[in-house]
């Protein structure tokens, strides 16, 4: 049971050295990883009234009714969303791209390749989803 209590003690010891500058960075990414995820979740809700949306229209022309006409208009929905996710990307690519500079900048026996390569894989995978909402954001019909 005093086992216990000295390793506790020593937990706390550790505790006390921890750098607060990097807490804060830390929290910081997680602050802008949280609002951006509400921003994708936005997106999503979007995405979702557009579908159902498309989905009564059709509904219109299946029974010969005209309850849509006086639903507000959501053809530019699509391209808001796209643009929110495009924003979303760009947010994560920051985040990540700023993680690999800091492992680049890492010397000594801080410096550990394994999390620098997966850093570098998180920059490439947000380039190319990045990439892929550009891309996509042609396709659309507005």
């Amino acid at each position: 049971m005093d086992n216990c209590n000295y390793e506790n003690s020593n937990a706390q010891k550790t505790d006390s050295t921890v750098d607060y500058n990097e807490l804060k960075r830390q929290l910081g990414i997680l602050n802008l990883s949280i609002d951006t995820i509400y921003v994708i979740v936005v997106a999503i809700v979007f995405n979702i009234l557009y579908l159902d949306n498309q989905r009564n229209t059709l509904l219109d022309s299946i029974n010969g009714t005209n309850y849509t006409k006086n639903g507000p208009d959501l053809s530019k929905i699509p391209r808001i969303t796209n643009y929110m996710v495009v924003y979303a990307t760009g947010m994560f690519l920051l985040i990540n791209g700023s993680e690999y500079e800091r492992q680049l900048s890492m010397t000594g026996e801080n410096r550990n390749e394994k999390s620098i390569c997966k850093a570098w894989k998180s920059v490439m995978s947000s380039v190319l989803v990045l990439l892929a909402s550009l891309i996509g954001s042609n396709n659309l019909e507005v």
